[in-house]
């Protein structure tokens, strides 16, 4: 057991590659979601399609 803050005991399991354990009520209660991939993917397009429909006048 070593004493530690949070952030420092993540930084050091993150850098020797140590399994990292939480509970499933520490998750349920504090967790949050990760969008997928496909998400991202449909601003990436509606990004390209705005891009398409500016011109450089529009920043003048």
């Amino acid at each position: 057991s070593v004493s530690a803050r949070p952030s420092d005991a993540l930084a050091l399991a993150l850098r020797v590659k140590a399994n990292i354990l939480v509970s499933h009520e520490l998750m349920d209660s504090a967790g949050i979601e990760i969008p997928t991939a496909g998400n991202g993917e449909s601003e990436v397009e509606a990004f390209k399609e705005f891009l398409d429909q500016i011109n450089p006048e529009d920043f003048a």
